[in-house]
């Protein structure tokens, strides 16, 4: 096991923060993706004890490049289940222990939760 460390560079390789063709939504849609680098990350996932995310804030929220991966990796059927009666969610990343998410920003993080909400709390503790 190991720690997983998931930075801009490594989301480059993987993401671009663009709209997604039908073709990719299906995909997803099913739980799968088409992309072998997708899959070599969802294998390190599942080798991670824990995980590290390092990233600006930018207008209030994360980088679109990071909610491109989180799109791509995150899957259901890997990431978690959706219950299809009630909807709710399931996490199966549970062999995961400690997260540790590192934010920087020109403004501070009162200024940022009073006019924008919390990203950071919505995205990865929510």
């Amino acid at each position: 096991m190991f720690t997983l460390i998931v930075t801009s560079f490594l989301l480059s390789n993987c993401s671009s923060p663009k709209l997604f063709t039908a073709e990719e939504l299906k995909h997803f849609n099913r739980g799968e993706t088409p992309y072998e680098l997708v899959k070599e990350y969802q294998k390190k996932l599942s080798q991670a004890t824990e995980l590290i995310f390092i990233f600006p804030v930018w207008w209030w929220d994360l980088p679109a490049i990071l909610k491109s991966f989180i799109d791509k990796v995150m899957l259901s059927g890997f990431a978690f289940l959706e219950e299809k009666t009630t909807g709710d969610l399931k996490g199966l990343l549970t062999y995961i222990e400690k997260t540790t998410v590192i934010s920087t920003s020109t403004t501070d993080k009162d200024y940022i939760e009073s006019e924008g909400g919390n990203a950071i709390q919505g995205v990865f503790i929510n």
